[in-house]
Formats: structure tokens, C-alpha cells, sequence
């Protein structure tokens, strides 16, 4: 399987079905750092953890510049100190490939920008 990153996602309109569950494990596997099925496995989630409520709020709003672009927002509950930022496609009641990559996404974005707003 191709990792995440070299992942062609098929466009919007052609996504008509949920992931089999040897692709999610594939996908979660690739994906890694924490971020987890929930049981029915219709969602992907992870809670991202800040040092104050500022880093929290920089990092809502690029998840929001960069979702804008891919029109695949992901729902988002916020804390005084962690995220969750949680993905699943709404057309089919489930998970899609968009689901990752995005979440692949938001994971880069965090992990490149940890530790470095002091």
C-alpha cells in the first residue's frame, strides 16, 4: 500500500461507500500517532494536547484555512487546553479516504509547529 502521503484520494463525487475494515486498518496504521477508530469505526479522531489556550486557537484556525481548500472540514471539540478533532464522511455515513488525508494533514500541521510557540 502506498503511504498517505502518495495516496491519489479519488474525487468527492466518486466516493459512494465506507472503507472496508482491512483498508481503515491499513489507513490507521500509516497514519499512526494516536489517532483512533471509534468502535462502530464511522469516525477518526485523535485529542491534540496545547500549552495554553492561544496554540489551541492558532491551530483551530489553520486547520480551518486548510480544510477550507479541501471542503472537508472535520467536527471539533475544544478545551481550555486539547482539541479533538475528529473526521468522517457525512455522504456515507462512515469513513472515505478524505477522512485520512485530511487527518494526515492536520497531523503534519501539528507536528511541525509543536514546541515552537513558546
Amino acid at each position: 500500500m502506498q503511504t498517505l502521503q502518495e495516496y491519489a484520494c479519488p474525487p468527492a463525487e466518486k466516493i459512494h461507500q465506507q472503507l472496508d475494515a482491512t483498508t481503515l486498518q491499513q489507513f490507521i496504521e500509516h497514519l499512526g500517532s494516536d489517532w483512533e477508530l471509534t468502535q462502530d469505526h464511522k469516525h477518526l479522531y485523535k485529542k491534540f494536547h496545547f500549552q495554553n489556550h492561544y496554540q489551541m486557537i492558532a491551530f483551530i484556525n489553520a486547520i480551518a484555512w486548510m480544510t477550507h481548500f479541501q471542503n472537508h472540514p472535520p467536527e471539533l471539540e475544544l478545551r481550555h487546553d486539547h482539541c479533538l478533532v475528529c473526521y468522517s464522511t457525512t455522504k456515507i455515513n462512515g469513513l472515505s479516504e478524505y477522512d485520512f488525508l485530511c487527518a494526515h494533514k492536520v497531523e503534519h500541521l501539528f507536528q511541525k509547529h509543536e514546541g515552537k510557540i513558546e
